[in-house]
């Protein structure tokens, strides 16, 4: 599975604890890039924070908030390799009223607080 890695990554990162754990799954936009805002004014300089996210719309949303405020993302999912967990599934109702399983994607992110 393919990562988008800053340049300046250090493996070690994921034995690390982040400072922070920002679970945003089931939240929709604009809400796990408002939370992300509030977790970041908290952490110290060059603070982690690691974001757990299912909605789509953070593929675009938290590398733009990085890039917009001088934050290090460190670790990003793609729309083609997203990160998931494999047991994260979903009930899905279809039109003909079956229920079905599906399987509910994970993007994880690392960053690092600008400072």
């Amino acid at each position: 599975m393919s990562k988008s890695i800053s340049s300046t990554f250090d493996d070690s990162i994921l034995s690390q604890e982040p400072h922070e754990l920002l679970d945003a799954r089931g939240l929709l936009c604009p809400e796990p890039v408002m939370m992300l805002h509030n977790v970041i004014k908290k952490l110290p300089q060059g603070g982690l924070v690691k974001i757990l996210a299912t909605d789509t719309s953070t593929l675009r949303d938290i590398p733009r908030f990085c890039e917009h405020l001088g934050h290090e993302l460190l670790i990003s999912p793609s729309e083609e390799h997203p990160l998931t967990s494999d047991n994260d599934t979903i009930a899905v109702l279809t039109e003909d009223k079956n229920i079905e399983s599906e399987k509910k994607e994970e993007y994880t992110y690392w960053l690092k607080k600008k400072g």
